[in-house]
């Protein structure tokens, strides 16, 4: 039973990235008043020990990168893991070094305390509402 629900939970999980990664790349690249050129979906590094990460999206420009952690149900003891994004990808894409760097939680559920902790620690939050993107960013932070 727990393999059957690991393999549910797997699921929706990929098709919620295939969701968010389907709206940020046809259409929906304009975030912070920046629009970002190229989305990329699922890149992995790990060719550095102890850098080693997962990138569920990331979206590139000339000027800037935004990391987008997707989450079926977001919650706050998800966000450690994405702050920790800045490190591992300013070591993984050393090309990127010099480029202002935003990160994000896509989820269609986010608890109060989950859009607390995001808004304390500078995160953007990307929510659906119907086929509409919602980006939440008043406290956003430049990593």
């Amino acid at each position: 039973m727990f393999k059957q629900m690991g393999g549910m939970y797997n699921s929706q999980g990929a098709a919620t990235t295939e969701l968010f990664y389907n709206s940020l790349k046809n259409g929906h690249r304009e975030l912070f008043g920046e629009k970002f050129d190229l989305v990329v979906k699922e890149e992995r590094r790990n060719s550095i020990v102890g850098f080693e990460d997962e990138y569920d999206i990331i979206m590139f420009n000339g000027q800037s990168v935004c990391i987008v952690e997707v989450k079926y149900k977001a919650d706050s003891n998800d966000i450690p893991q994405v702050l920790k994004k800045e490190r591992t990808f300013r070591r993984n894409f050393p090309e990127h070094q010099n480029k202002r760097l935003y990160l994000a939680v896509a989820s269609r559920s986010f608890h109060k305390l989950t859009e607390k902790t995001c808004y304390d620690n500078g995160i953007a939050m990307i929510k659906l509402v119907g086929e509409t993107l919602v980006v939440t960013n008043e406290n956003l932070k430049t990593f």
